[in-house]
């Protein structure tokens, strides 16, 4: 909410409106998933040492980092997520956010829920080419501003 109040009441839009307007596109903001959380835990996690041997589902860069603190990183469709944890084949799994996750039911077998570190904003845009913008109707130009809004 306070990055889409700067945005909106604050002078974000003018600056965006400067820094995109040398590629001919506006950008409007285009709604945000929040941070991404660090995960959820089968066990407390007090010390870097309490992660050494556990198996973490956790993608992409961060899974590369966490590897180094000992953890064994695996990939697993979303689909087995909720009985791999359940059954312990993995200890932990990082998954969206608390909108999402408490969906997936993950709090019921892993009461230990972090703070992420590797997504800090998913702030999403939407880019518009100026030319085609310009040439729309003013109310078809309203109408997707609210749209993207």
């Amino acid at each position: 909410p306070e990055q889409y109040a700067w945005f909106y009441y604050g002078g974000g839009m003018e600056l965006m409106k400067k820094v995109y307007k040398k590629h001919k596109v506006l950008s409007f903001p285009g709604g945000s998933s929040g941070n991404q959380m660090g995960g959820w835990f089968r066990k407390e996690i007090n010390t870097v040492d309490d992660l050494k041997g556990l198996k973490m589902r956790i993608p992409g860069f961060a899974g590369e980092v966490i590897a180094k603190l000992g953890l064994t990183v695996t990939n697993i469709a979303p689909g087995e997520l909720y009985t791999s944890l359940e059954r312990g084949t993995i200890d932990a799994l990082e998954w969206v956010g608390p909108g999402m996750d408490i969906n997936m039911g993950f709090h019921k077998i892993a009461p230990y829920y972090y703070t992420g570190w590797h997504e800090p904003g998913l702030d999403l845009q939407f880019l518009v080419n100026e030319r085609a913008y310009k040439k729309l109707p003013k109310d078809l130009q309203a109408i997707l501003i609210t749209a993207m809004r």
